[in-house]
Protein backbone atom coordinates (compact mmCIF):
# COMPACT_ATOMS: atom_id res chain seq x y z
CA UNK A 1 0.00 0.00 0.00
CA UNK A 2 1.44 3.41 -0.93
CA UNK A 3 1.78 5.87 1.92
CA UNK A 4 1.56 9.62 2.28
CA UNK A 5 3.45 11.60 4.92
CA UNK A 6 1.58 14.82 5.69
CA UNK A 7 3.67 17.53 7.31
CA UNK A 8 3.74 21.20 8.24
CA UNK A 9 6.68 23.54 8.59
CA UNK A 10 6.79 26.80 10.52
CA UNK A 11 9.46 29.33 11.39
CA UNK A 12 9.09 32.82 12.83
CA UNK A 13 12.25 34.94 12.77
CA UNK A 14 13.24 37.38 15.44
CA UNK A 15 12.27 40.76 14.03
CA UNK A 16 15.18 43.19 13.84
CA UNK A 17 14.95 46.83 14.76
CA UNK A 18 15.98 49.41 12.13
CA UNK A 19 19.72 49.96 12.57
CA UNK A 20 21.32 53.09 11.11
CA UNK A 21 24.96 53.93 10.49
CA UNK A 22 24.85 56.17 13.57
CA UNK A 23 23.84 53.19 15.74
CA UNK A 24 27.09 51.37 15.03
CA UNK A 25 29.22 51.19 18.17
CA UNK A 26 26.36 52.07 20.50
CA UNK A 27 25.86 48.38 21.41
CA UNK A 28 22.08 48.49 21.05
CA UNK A 29 19.90 45.41 20.99
CA UNK A 30 19.39 44.16 17.44
CA UNK A 31 16.07 42.45 18.15
CA UNK A 32 12.66 44.04 18.39
CA UNK A 33 11.07 41.61 20.84
CA UNK A 34 7.83 43.58 21.07
CA UNK A 35 7.16 43.10 17.35
CA UNK A 36 8.32 39.47 17.46
CA UNK A 37 5.99 38.71 20.37
CA UNK A 38 3.05 40.38 18.62
CA UNK A 39 3.68 38.37 15.43
CA UNK A 40 3.87 35.17 17.47
CA UNK A 41 0.57 35.91 19.22
CA UNK A 42 -1.16 36.62 15.91
CA UNK A 43 0.30 33.49 14.30
CA UNK A 44 -0.86 31.32 17.19
CA UNK A 45 -4.40 32.71 17.07
CA UNK A 46 -4.87 32.75 13.30
CA UNK A 47 -2.77 29.82 12.07
CA UNK A 48 -1.14 27.63 14.70
CA UNK A 49 -3.98 26.85 17.09
CA UNK A 50 -6.65 26.09 14.43
CA UNK A 51 -4.25 23.83 12.50
CA UNK A 52 -3.19 21.89 15.58
CA UNK A 53 -6.80 21.54 16.70
CA UNK A 54 -7.65 20.10 13.28
CA UNK A 55 -4.72 17.67 13.47
CA UNK A 56 -5.60 16.65 17.04
CA UNK A 57 -9.17 15.92 15.91
CA UNK A 58 -7.79 13.88 13.01
CA UNK A 59 -5.67 11.79 15.37
CA UNK A 60 -8.68 11.18 17.60
CA UNK A 61 -11.20 10.45 14.83
CA UNK A 62 -9.27 8.79 11.99
CA UNK A 63 -7.54 5.54 12.79
CA UNK A 64 -3.92 5.47 11.65
CA UNK A 65 -3.65 9.21 11.01
CA UNK A 66 -0.24 10.65 11.85
CA UNK A 67 1.82 13.58 10.62
CA UNK A 68 5.12 15.39 10.99
CA UNK A 69 6.10 18.88 12.09
CA UNK A 70 9.23 20.80 11.11
CA UNK A 71 9.53 23.62 13.66
CA UNK A 72 12.58 25.85 13.89
CA UNK A 73 14.55 26.25 17.10
CA UNK A 74 13.82 29.99 16.93
CA UNK A 75 10.09 29.29 16.99
CA UNK A 76 10.42 26.80 19.85
CA UNK A 77 12.39 29.37 21.86
CA UNK A 78 9.65 31.95 21.29
CA UNK A 79 6.98 29.49 22.41
CA UNK A 80 8.97 28.68 25.54
CA UNK A 81 9.31 32.37 26.39
CA UNK A 82 5.86 33.70 25.49
CA UNK A 83 3.45 30.79 24.93
CA UNK A 84 4.55 27.80 27.04
CA UNK A 85 1.04 26.34 26.91
CA UNK A 86 1.61 25.66 23.21
CA UNK A 87 4.70 23.62 24.04
CA UNK A 88 2.52 21.62 26.41
CA UNK A 89 0.16 20.96 23.50
CA UNK A 90 3.09 19.64 21.45
CA UNK A 91 4.23 17.43 24.32
CA UNK A 92 0.78 15.86 24.51
CA UNK A 93 0.90 15.12 20.80
CA UNK A 94 4.38 13.66 21.17
CA UNK A 95 3.24 11.41 24.01
CA UNK A 96 0.58 9.95 21.72
CA UNK A 97 3.18 8.79 19.20
CA UNK A 98 1.30 10.24 16.23
CA UNK A 99 3.70 13.04 15.33
CA UNK A 100 7.32 13.09 14.19
CA UNK A 101 9.37 16.22 14.88
CA UNK A 102 11.60 16.47 11.84
CA UNK A 103 14.96 18.18 12.44
CA UNK A 104 15.63 21.57 10.81
CA UNK A 105 18.45 24.11 11.08
CA UNK A 106 17.91 25.69 14.51
CA UNK A 107 17.73 29.25 13.15
CA UNK A 108 16.54 28.35 9.62
CA UNK A 109 19.96 29.37 8.37
CA UNK A 110 21.77 28.79 5.10
CA UNK A 111 24.70 27.17 6.89
CA UNK A 112 24.35 24.15 4.59
CA UNK A 113 25.49 26.38 1.70
CA UNK A 114 28.55 27.50 3.63
CA UNK A 115 31.82 25.56 3.66
CA UNK A 116 33.32 24.08 5.77
CA UNK A 117 30.30 22.23 7.22
CA UNK A 118 31.22 22.43 10.92
CA UNK A 119 28.76 25.25 11.67
CA UNK A 120 25.93 23.44 9.91
CA UNK A 121 26.61 20.25 11.87
CA UNK A 122 26.66 22.19 15.15
CA UNK A 123 23.29 23.76 14.34
CA UNK A 124 21.66 20.44 13.50
CA UNK A 125 23.11 18.88 16.65
CA UNK A 126 21.70 21.77 18.68
CA UNK A 127 18.26 21.29 17.17
CA UNK A 128 18.31 17.55 17.82
CA UNK A 129 19.27 18.21 21.44
CA UNK A 130 16.46 20.78 21.74
CA UNK A 131 13.88 18.30 20.42
CA UNK A 132 15.11 15.57 22.76
CA UNK A 133 14.91 17.93 25.73
CA UNK A 134 11.38 19.06 24.86
CA UNK A 135 9.79 15.85 23.62
CA UNK A 136 12.05 13.00 24.71
CA UNK A 137 13.20 11.97 21.24
CA UNK A 138 14.56 13.36 17.99
CA UNK A 139 13.86 12.33 14.42
CA UNK A 140 16.49 10.91 12.08
CA UNK A 141 14.84 12.84 9.22
CA UNK A 142 16.03 16.30 8.16
CA UNK A 143 14.23 19.17 6.44
CA UNK A 144 16.48 21.99 5.29
CA UNK A 145 15.52 25.65 5.02
CA UNK A 146 13.38 26.04 1.88
CA UNK A 147 13.90 22.32 1.15
CA UNK A 148 17.39 23.24 -0.08
CA UNK A 149 19.26 20.12 -1.15
CA UNK A 150 22.49 19.11 -2.86
CA UNK A 151 25.01 16.27 -2.77
CA UNK A 152 27.23 18.08 -0.25
CA UNK A 153 24.28 18.31 2.15
CA UNK A 154 23.59 14.59 1.68
CA UNK A 155 27.16 13.74 2.69
CA UNK A 156 26.96 15.96 5.78
CA UNK A 157 23.68 14.42 6.89
CA UNK A 158 24.95 10.90 6.36
CA UNK A 159 28.03 11.62 8.48
CA UNK A 160 25.79 13.15 11.17
CA UNK A 161 23.73 9.97 11.42
CA UNK A 162 20.56 11.04 9.63
CA UNK A 163 18.64 8.38 7.75
CA UNK A 164 16.54 10.59 5.46
CA UNK A 165 16.23 14.09 4.04
CA UNK A 166 13.20 15.83 2.55
CA UNK A 167 13.77 17.25 -0.94
CA UNK A 168 11.62 19.08 -3.50
CA UNK A 169 10.05 16.72 -6.01
CA UNK A 170 10.99 18.76 -9.05
CA UNK A 171 12.53 17.84 -12.38
CA UNK A 172 15.91 19.36 -11.53
CA UNK A 173 16.46 16.50 -9.09
CA UNK A 174 14.38 13.62 -10.42
CA UNK A 175 14.33 14.33 -14.16
CA UNK A 176 11.79 12.16 -15.98
CA UNK A 177 11.23 9.88 -12.98
CA UNK A 178 8.09 10.08 -10.86
CA UNK A 179 9.05 11.75 -7.58
CA UNK A 180 6.59 9.70 -5.56
CA UNK A 181 8.79 7.14 -3.82
CA UNK A 182 11.92 7.27 -1.64
CA UNK A 183 15.22 7.39 -3.50
CA UNK A 184 18.75 6.83 -2.27
CA UNK A 185 21.27 9.68 -2.29
CA UNK A 186 23.98 9.06 -4.88
CA UNK A 187 26.90 10.22 -2.66
CA UNK A 188 25.75 8.04 0.27
CA UNK A 189 23.31 5.26 -0.67
CA UNK A 190 22.25 4.63 2.93
CA UNK A 191 20.60 8.09 3.07
CA UNK A 192 17.03 8.21 1.79
CA UNK A 193 15.78 11.17 -0.23
CA UNK A 194 12.07 11.67 0.49
CA UNK A 195 10.42 13.70 -2.29
CA UNK A 196 7.85 16.37 -1.43
CA UNK A 197 5.18 16.61 -4.13
CA UNK A 198 5.03 20.32 -4.96
CA UNK A 199 2.12 20.10 -7.41
CA UNK A 200 -0.07 18.24 -4.94
CA UNK A 201 0.79 20.78 -2.25
CA UNK A 202 -0.24 23.55 -4.65
CA UNK A 203 -3.68 21.95 -4.98
CA UNK A 204 -4.47 23.15 -1.45
CA UNK A 205 -5.11 26.53 -3.08
CA UNK A 206 -7.66 25.05 -5.46
CA UNK A 207 -10.65 25.61 -3.20
CA UNK A 208 -10.20 29.36 -3.72
CA UNK A 209 -10.33 29.16 -7.51
CA UNK A 210 -14.11 29.10 -7.86
CA UNK A 211 -13.99 25.99 -10.06
CA UNK A 212 -17.22 24.06 -10.33
CA UNK A 213 -15.61 20.77 -9.38
CA UNK A 214 -15.06 19.96 -5.72
CA UNK A 215 -11.44 20.63 -4.70
CA UNK A 216 -11.58 17.53 -2.50
CA UNK A 217 -12.64 15.34 -5.42
CA UNK A 218 -9.87 16.82 -7.56
CA UNK A 219 -7.28 16.21 -4.84
CA UNK A 220 -8.37 12.61 -4.31
CA UNK A 221 -8.38 11.91 -8.05
CA UNK A 222 -4.82 13.22 -8.45
CA UNK A 223 -3.69 11.15 -5.49
CA UNK A 224 -5.43 7.99 -6.71
CA UNK A 225 -3.83 8.30 -10.15
CA UNK A 226 -0.41 8.39 -8.48
CA UNK A 227 -1.00 5.20 -6.50
CA UNK A 228 0.09 2.75 -9.18
CA UNK A 229 3.53 4.36 -9.47
CA UNK A 230 4.08 5.31 -5.85
CA UNK A 231 5.50 3.69 -2.74
CA UNK A 232 5.30 6.82 -0.63
CA UNK A 233 6.14 10.52 -0.58
CA UNK A 234 5.66 13.67 1.49
CA UNK A 235 3.06 16.42 1.32
CA UNK A 236 4.97 19.32 2.88
CA UNK A 237 2.80 22.35 3.69
CA UNK A 238 3.45 25.79 5.24
CA UNK A 239 1.47 25.89 8.47
CA UNK A 240 1.19 29.68 8.33
CA UNK A 241 -0.67 29.50 5.00
CA UNK A 242 -3.73 28.08 6.73
CA UNK A 243 -6.04 30.71 8.08
CA UNK A 244 -4.34 33.59 6.34
CA UNK A 245 -2.83 34.35 2.97
CA UNK A 246 -2.77 31.43 0.54
CA UNK A 247 -5.26 28.88 1.88
CA UNK A 248 -8.15 31.01 2.99
CA UNK A 249 -9.77 31.05 6.37
CA UNK A 250 -12.21 28.40 7.55
CA UNK A 251 -12.35 26.76 4.11
CA UNK A 252 -8.70 25.78 4.42
CA UNK A 253 -9.29 24.01 7.73
CA UNK A 254 -12.40 22.30 6.35
CA UNK A 255 -10.39 21.10 3.36
CA UNK A 256 -7.64 19.75 5.62
CA UNK A 257 -10.16 18.03 7.88
CA UNK A 258 -11.85 16.38 4.88
CA UNK A 259 -8.55 15.15 3.43
CA UNK A 260 -7.45 13.58 6.72
CA UNK A 261 -10.55 11.36 6.68
CA UNK A 262 -10.88 10.82 2.93
CA UNK A 263 -7.33 9.79 1.97
CA UNK A 264 -7.38 6.33 3.68
CA UNK A 265 -11.11 5.83 3.02
CA UNK A 266 -11.23 6.74 -0.68
CA UNK A 267 -7.73 6.26 -2.09
CA UNK A 268 -5.19 3.41 -1.97
CA UNK A 269 -2.95 5.53 0.26
CA UNK A 270 -2.45 5.24 3.99
CA UNK A 271 -0.92 7.79 6.34
CA UNK A 272 2.72 7.47 7.42
CA UNK A 273 5.55 9.28 9.16
CA UNK A 274 8.74 10.16 7.27
CA UNK A 275 10.67 7.61 9.32
CA UNK A 276 8.23 4.95 8.14
CA UNK A 277 8.79 5.90 4.49
CA UNK A 278 12.51 5.57 5.12
CA UNK A 279 12.07 1.95 6.14
CA UNK A 280 10.08 1.10 2.99
CA UNK A 281 11.07 0.32 -0.62
CA UNK A 282 13.68 2.54 -2.23
CA UNK A 283 14.11 3.48 -5.90
CA UNK A 284 17.32 4.25 -7.76
CA UNK A 285 19.74 6.92 -6.59
CA UNK A 286 19.51 10.63 -7.35
CA UNK A 287 22.27 13.19 -7.54
CA UNK A 288 22.21 16.98 -7.09
CA UNK A 289 25.60 18.51 -7.92
CA UNK A 290 23.94 21.94 -7.88
CA UNK A 291 21.68 23.28 -5.13
CA UNK A 292 17.94 22.91 -5.62
CA UNK A 293 15.02 24.27 -3.58
CA UNK A 294 11.24 24.43 -3.50
CA UNK A 295 10.90 28.20 -3.28
CA UNK A 296 12.12 29.47 -6.61
CA UNK A 297 10.62 29.21 -10.13
CA UNK A 298 14.06 28.08 -11.27
CA UNK A 299 14.31 25.62 -8.37
CA UNK A 300 17.61 26.99 -7.01
CA UNK A 301 18.94 29.10 -4.12
CA UNK A 302 18.28 32.46 -5.81
CA UNK A 303 15.58 33.62 -3.32
CA UNK A 304 18.33 33.95 -0.68
CA UNK A 305 21.63 34.55 -2.47
CA UNK A 306 20.54 35.37 -6.00
CA UNK A 307 21.54 39.03 -6.20
CA UNK A 308 24.64 41.04 -5.34
CA UNK A 309 23.43 42.50 -2.05
CA UNK A 310 22.26 39.11 -0.80
CA UNK A 311 25.59 37.51 -1.68
CA UNK A 312 27.48 40.35 -0.02
CA UNK A 313 25.44 39.99 3.18
CA UNK A 314 25.87 36.19 3.14
CA UNK A 315 29.64 36.37 2.61
CA UNK A 316 30.09 39.11 5.22
CA UNK A 317 28.09 37.15 7.79
CA UNK A 318 30.03 33.91 7.44
CA UNK A 319 33.38 35.73 7.18
CA UNK A 320 32.99 36.33 10.93
CA UNK A 321 32.88 32.61 11.78
CA UNK A 322 36.53 32.16 12.79
CA UNK A 323 36.55 35.26 15.00
CA UNK A 324 33.28 34.28 16.68
CA UNK A 325 34.63 30.81 17.44
CA UNK A 326 37.94 32.17 18.72
CA UNK A 327 36.10 34.48 21.11
CA UNK A 328 34.74 31.47 23.04
CA UNK A 329 31.83 33.72 24.01
CA UNK A 330 28.48 31.84 24.03
CA UNK A 331 26.48 35.10 23.89
CA UNK A 332 28.33 36.29 20.79
CA UNK A 333 27.88 32.93 19.10
CA UNK A 334 24.17 32.92 19.91
CA UNK A 335 23.76 36.38 18.37
CA UNK A 336 25.76 35.40 15.29
CA UNK A 337 23.57 32.35 14.79
CA UNK A 338 20.43 34.44 15.20
CA UNK A 339 21.71 36.70 12.41
CA UNK A 340 22.11 33.67 10.13
CA UNK A 341 18.32 33.44 9.74
CA UNK A 342 17.67 33.06 6.01
CA UNK A 343 14.60 35.29 6.35
CA UNK A 344 16.87 38.34 6.58
CA UNK A 345 18.47 37.49 3.24
CA UNK A 346 15.13 36.65 1.66
CA UNK A 347 13.93 40.14 2.55
CA UNK A 348 16.68 41.54 0.29
CA UNK A 349 15.18 39.96 -2.83
CA UNK A 350 12.82 42.37 -4.66
CA UNK A 351 11.12 39.49 -6.48
CA UNK A 352 10.04 37.55 -3.37
CA UNK A 353 10.06 39.98 -0.43
CA UNK A 354 6.55 40.90 0.66
CA UNK A 355 5.71 44.58 1.22
CA UNK A 356 6.05 45.41 4.90
CA UNK A 357 7.76 42.11 5.69
CA UNK A 358 11.36 43.27 5.59
CA UNK A 359 13.15 42.91 8.92
CA UNK A 360 13.95 46.61 8.92
CA UNK A 361 13.07 49.39 6.50
CA UNK A 362 10.60 49.68 3.67
CA UNK A 363 12.49 48.02 0.80
CA UNK A 364 14.91 45.17 0.15
CA UNK A 365 17.76 47.67 -0.09
CA UNK A 366 16.77 49.22 3.26
CA UNK A 367 16.83 45.73 4.74
CA UNK A 368 20.34 45.19 3.33
CA UNK A 369 21.69 48.50 4.66
CA UNK A 370 20.24 47.93 8.12
CA UNK A 371 21.55 44.34 8.22
CA UNK A 372 25.05 45.39 7.17
CA UNK A 373 25.04 48.08 9.87
CA UNK A 374 24.16 45.40 12.40
CA UNK A 375 27.04 43.25 11.15
CA UNK A 376 29.43 46.20 11.45
CA UNK A 377 28.29 46.78 15.03
CA UNK A 378 28.50 43.07 15.83
CA UNK A 379 32.02 42.87 14.45
CA UNK A 380 33.06 45.70 16.77
CA UNK A 381 31.93 43.57 19.73
CA UNK A 382 34.08 40.55 18.91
Amino acid sequence: MPRLALGFHLHLPHRLRPFSYFDIGRHLDYRDDAVTRAVLAQTIAVHWRPVLETLEAGVADVGGFRFYLALSGTLLDQLAAWAPEELDRLRRLADGGKVEFVVTPATQSLAALHAPPAEFIEQTDAQRACLRALFGFSSSTFRNTGLLYNDALARCLDEAGFRAVLAPGNARLFGWRKAQRPFSAAPCPALRVLPCDLSLAASFNAHQSGAARSPLENFLEILSRAASQSDGFCLDLPLAAFGGHGIGDQSGFDFLRAIIAAVPARTPFGWALPSELTAGPVAASVSAPETISAESPSGDDSPWIGNDIQRDAFDSLYALEARVNESCDPALKSTWRMLQDAWYLRAMDPSTAQPGATPAGDSPYDAYVSFMNILADFESRI
